[in-house]
């Protein structure tokens, strides 16, 4: 994966990001109905796997991601980050 430095700073993302707003909508794009936990674990997975490190929590995820499905996804990547230095 190609990665860019993020503007200003010392950070470097890819240059693909994966939108989550998806990832807990249940009205539009059927949360919980065609489409769970696992899947979004799975997804999030995949994009790691691909080398993917930019994930977009725009604003829009209040009607979609919660901010706590966002945060434990964000918690398993650290781990995963982490588990790999050692």
């Amino acid at each position: 994966m190609e990665m860019k430095q993020l503007g200003g700073t010392s950070f470097q993302v890819s240059a693909l990001g994966t939108g989550v707003w998806s990832w807990g909508a249940r009205t539009i794009w059927g949360y919980g109905r065609d489409f769970g936990l696992s899947d979004v674990q799975e997804a999030f997975q995949a994009s790691l796997d691909a080398g993917i490190n930019l994930f977009d929590t725009a604003a829009g995820t209040r009607n979609g991601c919660t901010g706590e499905r966002q945060k434990q996804q964000t918690q398993r990547a650290e781990s995963s980050v982490h588990s790999d230095d050692s």
